[in-house]
């Protein structure tokens, strides 16, 4: 269903978009996690993997049942959580045939999740907690508001979209839908007009439309303290945003001689990109490279009142169903690790 493998869950960092939990777990726990994920941007939870990355699977002593799990939402939680589920198959070191059971969850867009009893949780960072009641607020007027990406791009048509990259997005998803139909059903098409989070990520050259998406990558020969450095490079990025990040990804990896330097840069780049206004009008990303340091600029600061206590529910600035997609294109790890970078 994903592009992302067992070993992928077994290994990777836990984060804003991705938990793992024994099977052991009671279901009323893992409801809680549901619930979080859905009132947060949404994400993936794989049952029957401990926390340290250990595979257990469902014949682990004191597991519950698949069908226990199946039934959450029905048993614990008030309101709509969207989600998938998959199965993943593996064999035991002693050759029994085992399964993780996953899900997948959609981000709740509009309405408030809660448990049975009428808590209320969110995502934060790698952790799932419960928001306090005086926070609720917060999250309702979040729910209610008019984002960016779901404004109408009335000048855009089919035409200026990137079909490889549509094409791939409709395999991921197993659609055989025409393109409308298609990008009506995931929102993209609303009330006959492309969206701007669809030419944000969709478009040939975003930017004719949403001047400010796109990238820019500069290498100066000189130091930072220099007054009128030289540039060595200065590379343009204005593809939708799946292929521009793709491209940012070969330009670091292509000119940092450390790895896990060019890893780090990208998830960062990543969450810059992701966590963006789209709506200021002109200004837009860069990445800076001099002779002695390195630095990505990003014209947009957010508002006093947000801290690390509430960014998550206030979500400075919203772009869910572009964080969405990028998920299922693959970028989960990428995107978690940004954001622990983030928090760090």
């Amino acid at each position: 269903m994903y592009s992302l493998t067992l070993k992928d869950f077994t290994t990777m960092s836990e984060g804003q978009f991705f938990d793992r939990k024994s099977a052991r777990k009671e279901p009323k726990e893992i409801a809680h996690h549901l619930i979080g994920f859905a009132n947060t941007g949404g994400g993936f939870l794989a049952i029957g993997i401990e926390d340290e990355g250990t595979l257990t699977g469902f014949q682990i002593e004191g597991a519950n049942s698949l069908e226990s799990f199946l039934n959450v939402v029905k048993d614990y939680c008030k309101g709509t959580i969207k989600l998938k589920f998959e199965k993943i198959p593996f064999t035991h070191i002693n050759n029994s045939e085992d399964f993780v059971l996953l899900f997948k969850v959609e981000p709740s867009y509009s309405t408030i999740v809660s448990n049975i009893e009428g808590d209320i949780f969110i995502r934060l960072n790698d952790s799932t907690m419960k928001l306090p009641e005086n926070k609720y607020e917060y999250l309702k007027t979040e729910k209610n508001k008019i984002r960016f990406e779901d404004l109408p791009e009335e000048n855009a048509s089919l035409e200026d979209l990137d079909l490889e990259i549509l094409n791939e997005y409709k395999s991921i998803l197993n659609s055989e839908l025409s393109y409308e139909e298609f990008l009506k059903e995931n929102n993209f098409i609303i009330d006959g007009y492309l969206t701007k989070g669809a030419v944000i990520l969709f478009g040939k050259k975003p930017s004719d439309f949403v001047p400010c998406a796109r990238l820019r990558y500069l290498h100066y020969k000189d130091d930072a303290e220099s007054e009128n450095p030289k540039t060595e490079e200065n590379i343009s990025l204005k593809d939708g945003l799946i292929k521009l990040l793709r491209n940012a990804k070969e330009i670091l990896e292509s000119r940092m001689e450390n790895v896990e330097n060019s890893k780090f840069w990208f998830e960062d780049t990543l969450i810059m990109m992701t966590y963006r206004d789209f709506s200021h009008p002109w200004e837009y990303p860069r990445i800076i490279v001099y002779n002695n340091s390195k630095l990505l600029y990003s014209p947009y600061s957010k508002p006093s009142y947000i801290n690390l206590e509430n960014v998550t529910y206030i979500k400075w600035p919203d772009n869910i169903r572009i964080t969405k997609i990028l998920m299922e294109f693959g970028w989960i790890k990428e995107l978690n690790q940004g954001i622990k970078n983030l928090y760090s």
